[in-house]
Formats: structure tokens, C-alpha cells, sequence
């Protein structure tokens, strides 16, 4: 700005600049000194929000909020683009418990401002755990404001807390946008799985109203689980090129099936899914058909609790080739269990093949 002024002494926005470069020093200033940087901008550039911003904070500075209320405001009637101005009146916003009133700053910023998310999304994700800034946000997230996907993205990976974002989603109902909700909402059950947030991720499946509570208890397949958006919450496939599955609903008044591969030599997890199985004895069945099975190759299944304190392997098969029954013990205080699929490739090159075609859990 310093040259711009060397070369054009009138130019109106080199002052405002150079006025906000002193103020990013840290170093103090003189509150005329600024309202004298204000006023010479607007002289050669009347319609200067910057400008009117300098002289709020030399108002500010001299402790007459009523002068400093009215210049920024003006900045901001001038202007939808100056960050630090909508910073201001947030800032203002928040003092008085006005959350509406912040979340439309909030929303002037991130929709004008490049930099805006790095500054205001870690306050944001702070700030989620009041009821009435969720309330405030929740129009924003109905009519698919820009920045709200990146906001749950951001706030799914850095944000301090898990369980105001899962409320944040139930209340809301998500983003707008049904394919980047499915993503994010799977991406969300599959942190708060890694978090071990299992309450809330019962409380954000059971509100959802794709969701069946039956599920919580059942390991029946459906041809949809991969596609549902809820993790784990469901049968989660684990594949690629070395082990996976497929599910096939074949017909509508065929069951689902589960073709399953592995490599020679793989052994490996392909499937799982969480459960909420009350303690007590359970009976786990399951059948197979066109097994093509190398020398030790074979399909396994455990149980393992999940709940803090109580963490440990509940039940587990050996390899097998053909359909089972078996009684499976969930001990008292274990409220969550994950249930996995594991493959075993064998010990040739012949791998393994089989198709699942039906798995039931039901309490004895």
C-alpha cells in the first residue's frame, strides 16, 4: 500500500490497507491516528466499509461503543466482504445472546470469505453444544447453505465434541444434499465407532427414519447394508482385491445372499456389524452353497464386547464349509458387540469361494 500511495497519492484503499497492516503488527496505535487513516481513505474512496471499520476500532478503542456500533454497521451495510467486520458483529452478537443474529454473520462470512472456515468453523464446533446455536443453525442446514457440508466434515474430524454434532444431525435431519449426506453420515458412524461413542451412535441410527431398531439385534442380510450410510450399524463390507464380498438380493422374493472371496494365503475380517444384544444366550445359524474351498480355507465368525471395561472376545468359530448352529453366551454388563465375518484363503492357491445365504441371531 505504502508504494500504491507513492504512485497514486489519492488512491482511496492503499490507506485502509496499510491502516489494517499497523493494526496486524500487534503494535499499539493511537486511536487518532487510525480515525485520521479512516477519514483520508474515505476522502479518495467514499464507499470504504475498511475505512469505516478503522474508525469503529479508534471508537472502540476510546471506549464509545455507540460510535463504534453505528460505523461498523455501516461497513457492513456497504459491504458483505470484510471479514473482520463480520468477525465484529459476531463477536457483538454473541455478547448479547443473539444466536440467530451470529449464525447470519456466520453465514455472510463463510459465504463471502475463502479464509473465513479456518477461523470460524473451530468456534462454530465449540459453540454446537448450545441448544440454541444448533437451533440457529438448523435453517441453514434445511436449505443447504454452501458451507455446511464442510462445517460436519470439519467438525466429524476436528470438532471437540461428538455427541453435539450427532445432535446437531438429528435435529437438523443433515445436509440437504441426500448423496453428500449418505457419505458424511457414514463417515460419522464410522468415527464415533473409532471414538467408542457407541450411545451415540444408537441415538443417531434409532432417529434416523431409514433406521429399524430390529436391526440392532439382528445379523440377517439385506442387500442395501452397503448402501445405507449408517457403518457398521449394518453389514459393513471390508473388501478388496485380495478378500471381499458382494451382496445379491437376486428376485424380490428371494432372500439376500453374501458371495465371499479371499485369496490363497489372505486371512482377513470382509464383513461386520455392530450389535446391541441384551446379556443372555443367543442362537447364531448360518448356511452356505457353492463352496470351492482350498486345502485350510474356510469362513469363521466371532463376537467380541466393545463396551469400556468389559472389552474381550465373546465367541469364535473355526474355519468352516458348510452352515452352522451355535449358542453364543453374552455376559451381563456387555451392552455392545461387533460381530465379524472373517475369511480364510488357505494354504494353496485355490483360495476360497462361497456364498452366504442366510444368517439369523435370535435369543434362546
Amino acid at each position: 500500500p505504502a508504494q500504491a500511495l507513492s504512485f497514486v497519492p489519492w488512491e482511496g484503499i492503499a490507506p485502509a490497507t496499510n491502516g489494517d497492516l499497523m493494526m496486524e503488527t500487534g503494535k499499539r496505535i493511537a486511536p487518532v491516528a487510525l480515525e485520521n487513516i479512516g477519514r483520508e481513505a474515505i476522502r479518495s474512496h467514499p464507499v470504504n466499509p475498511r475505512a469505516l471499520r478503522l474508525m469503529a476500532s479508534a471508537a472502540e478503542m476510546r471506549r464509545d461503543d455507540r460510535t463504534a456500533r453505528a460505523l461498523i454497521t455501516k461497513s457492513a451495510d456497504m459491504s458483505r466482504r470484510d471479514l473482520i467486520t463480520q468477525l465484529w458483529l459476531i463477536e457483538a452478537t454473541a455478547a448479547k445472546g443473539d444466536a440467530n443474529a451470529v449464525l447470519s454473520h456466520f453465514d455472510i462470512a463463510l459465504r463471502t470469505k475463502r479464509s473465513a472456515p479456518s477461523i470460524l468453523y473451530p468456534r462454530l464446533a465449540r459453540a454446537i453444544d448450545e441448544p440454541a446455536v444448533r437451533a440457529a443453525l438448523a435453517p441453514y442446514m434445511r436449505a443447504g447453505a454452501p458451507w455446511t457440508a464442510s462445517f460436519v466434515e470439519f467438525a466429524k474430524d476436528e470438532g471437540p465434541d461428538l455427541t453435539a454434532l450427532t445432535d446437531l444431525m438429528l435435529e437438523t435431519g443433515g445436509l440437504r444434499n441426500r448423496v453428500r449426506n449418505l457419505q458424511l453420515q457414514n463417515d460419522l458412524f464410522d468415527r464415533l465407532l473409532a471414538k467408542e461413542r457407541f450411545a451415540d451412535m444408537q441415538r443417531l441410527y434409532v432417529g434416523n427414519r431409514l433406521a429399524s431398531r430390529g436391526r440392532l439385534t439382528s445379523v440377517a442380510l439385506h442387500a442395501d447394508d452397503s448402501a445405507t450410510g449408517f457403518g457398521a450399524m449394518h453389514w459393513q463390507l471390508l473388501d478388496d482385491a485380495e478378500a471381499g464380498g458382494q451382496f445379491s438380493a437376486g428376485r424380490p422374493s428371494e432372500p439376500t445372499t453374501l458371495s465371499v472371496f479371499a485369496n490363497g494365503g489372505v486371512t482377513r475380517p470382509v464383513a461386520r456389524k455392530l450389535l446391541f444384544l441384551p446379556a443372555g444366550s443367543h442362537r447364531f445359524t448360518m448356511s452356505l452353497s457353492n463352496v470351492n474351498a482350498g486345502v485350510g480355507a474356510g469362513l469363521a465368525f466371532r463376537m467380541r464386547c466393545l463396551d469400556p471395561g468389559r472389552v474381550g472376545l465373546i465367541w469364535q468359530t473355526d474355519a468352516v464349509t458348510s452352515g452352522i448352529s451355535a449358542n453364543i453366551a453374552v455376559p451381563a454388563g456387555c451392552r455392545v458387540q461387533m460381530f465379524e465375518l472373517i475369511l480364510n484363503g488357505g494354504g494353496n492357491q485355490s483360495g476360497l469361494e462361497a456364498v452366504v445365504t442366510a444368517m439369523a441371531l435370535s435369543p434362546i
